[in-house]
């Protein structure tokens, strides 16, 4: 019995950082591919829903995403903090794939 890779992250909820470019949108959109519901964060939010419109739904998923600047960290743990204020659901995947903020302290 082999391993479908189509339904590999079926249910599976992912924040995904840095999430407009590169690795972090290759990740975002293939673990969506695999049935991820994914959370994008990233702080342009013109390609956070480009990002949004290119990631698979086929499996009824709803991705969304939060527009923060991981060199403002004030700001991050507050745009955090609400988002998760208002989500009932657990995260399994998390990917921190930013460029900031530069090493140091981030308390919760």
């Amino acid at each position: 019995m082999g391993l479908n890779h189509e339904s590999l992250f079926r249910r599976e909820k992912a924040i995904v950082c840095g999430s407009t470019d590169g690795i972090g949108k290759a990740s975002a959109i293939m673990m969506a591919e695999r049935g991820a519901e994914i959370t994008l964060v990233a702080r342009n939010e013109n390609k956070l829903n480009t990002t949004i419109l290119e990631s698979s739904q086929e499996q009824g998923q709803k991705h969304s995403f939060i527009s923060a600047d991981f060199n403002n960290p004030d700001e991050l743990k507050q745009k955090i903090h609400a988002y998760f204020d208002q989500t009932v659901f657990p995260v399994h995947i998390l990917v921190n794939n930013s460029s900031g903020p530069h090493g140091g302290y981030f308390g919760a």
